[in-house]
């Protein structure tokens, strides 16, 4: 089955890229300015992915425009985790981050509990293909 992404939103500035990079002073990868301008604020219905630290739930694309009210965005995301290594680029519902190394392009997830990161995938393509349905949980009864 593909991966169905919701409630995505254009975005509405031509420069955002430009901006954060400027901001921040870091260099967005390619891959990820292209998947951000395809999803960007977007939800998949295949939310599932694992970790180092165990299973976790993506939850949306972090909105990449400044003026944006409504969704997390990369700005505050910047700001929360602080370290210039890694790019947040969407979160989960609990607060914490989906991020992109600058390093070696590995996919982590970062804890704002414990403000760690463990590795969630190799690189952007296969973490997104790898995203996977929530199981149906079964009660099983013994009559």
């Amino acid at each position: 089955m593909n991966n169905t992404w919701n409630y995505k939103e254009d975005l509405q500035d031509p420069e955002a890229f430009e901006k954060i990079e400027k901001q921040y002073d870091i260099k967005i990868p390619e891959k990820l300015k292209d998947f951000v301008a395809e999803h960007n604020g977007a939800s998949p219905s295949e939310c599932v992915f694992d970790s180092e630290g165990g299973e976790h739930l993506f939850g949306a694309v972090l909105s990449f425009d400044s003026g944006e009210t409504c969704k997390t965005t990369i700005y505050q995301a910047m700001d929360t985790v602080q370290n210039k290594s890694v790019i947040p680029f969407a979160e989960d519902p609990f607060g914490n981050y989906i991020c992109l190394s600058m390093e070696n392009g590995k996919i982590l997830f970062w804890s704002h509990e414990t403000d760690e990161m463990t590795v969630a995938g190799d690189e952007l393509e296969s973490f997104l293909k790898g995203l996977h349905p929530i199981k149906k949980m079964v009660k099983s009864y013994n009559l």
